[in-house]
């Protein structure tokens, strides 16, 4: 078989495999409830269909090579090497994922998420706020996360112990997931007490300082790039809860308050192009000091999305 037969086989391979990779990836997003934060779902999808198609593309060339007597024999081999290969990978993500059939409407219907079992009767005035704010996360019943939020709430010391726990430091996997609870309940709420704003601010203070120390670092002292991923967890908390004090009719702030907390959190994360995690960081605090303070993106940020 000539040359380019067998590119034209590998593209024709290549174009059903994006289709197909694609479809898995958006399987895996839906029955695995992958979130789409900031569109993160969609790029998953597009790099997999990408990744399946130059995968298939390969395949293509070396089994119309090594397999393929004429055009057509060749063609069928490689069309259904993708097909068997992205079948089997749907099959093996559906059958481990949290969805099953449905009783009668001919539709996938999902399994009730796994909740702690009677979440609340855990639920106790005298327990520390770190241990109330996982009960308040989307995946637990609607009575319990209105009575642990209440909790909360009614805590005398519940400024005390966010602003502790904001700050919380240790190993990002869980110092920073600790942080970024409080930070997210604080943007869940409809009116943030004005009594929150310091803490936030200092949190604001505190992501710029972590994203020194990364600037600081090499990719030789940190190749998994830990430092930056410590930020962007804490980041994209921070923002949510900054947001709702900001748009907080009780909270008592004007427009400028967060502003140089962010300022300076994106004079900062323009500085390692090197992570990914960091130009996100960047795009979406270039975004945000153009809408709260008319300072337009530098040619060099990431573009809004």
């Amino acid at each position: 078989m000539s040359w380019p037969a067998s590119v034209f086989i590998a593209l024709i391979t290549g174009i059903v495999s994006l289709i197909a990779s694609g479809l898995v990836a958006g399987g895996y997003a839906e029955w695995y409830s992958m979130p789409d934060r900031e569109g993160a779902s969609g790029y998953f999808i597009i790099a997999m269909a990408i990744a399946g198609a130059a995968a298939a593309f390969v395949i293509g060339i070396i089994l119309s090579r090594v397999l393929g007597t004429t055009f057509w024999n060749a063609l069928a081999w490689a069309l259904g090497t993708v097909a068997g290969v992205n079948g089997i990978i749907a099959t093996g993500l559906y059958l481990f994922s949290d969805t099953k059939p449905s009783t009668g409407t001919g539709q996938l219907d999902p399994i009730p998420p796994v909740t702690t079992p009677e979440p609340l009767a855990r639920i106790q005035p005298d327990l520390p706020i770190s241990e109330l704010l996982p009960l308040t996360e989307s995946h637990v019943d609607e009575a319990s996360r209105k009575a642990a939020t209440l909790a909360i709430i009614g805590k005398p010391t519940f400024v005390g112990e966010m602003n502790a726990l904001i700050l919380a430091d240790g190993p990002y996997e869980t110092a920073a997931r600790a942080a970024a609870g409080a930070m997210y309940f604080i943007g869940r709420m409809e009116k943030p007490d004005a009594a929150l704003v310091p803490g936030v601010m200092a949190a604001g203070r505190d992501i710029r300082a972590r994203i020194i120390a990364f600037n600081g670092t090499t990719p030789e002292q940190d190749p998994a790039y830990h430092g930056a991923a410590d930020v962007s967890i804490r980041f994209s908390a921070w923002m949510e809860a900054a947001r709702a004090l900001r748009s907080s009719a009780d909270s008592g702030l004007d427009d400028g308050n967060f502003i140089a907390e962010l300022n300076a959190i994106l004079e900062l994360s323009r500085i390692r192009t090197d992570s990914a995690s960091m130009r996100d960081v960047c795009r979406v605090a270039s975004h945000y000091m153009d809408v709260w303070a008319g300072i337009a993106p530098h040619p060099g940020d990431p573009p809004s999305r």
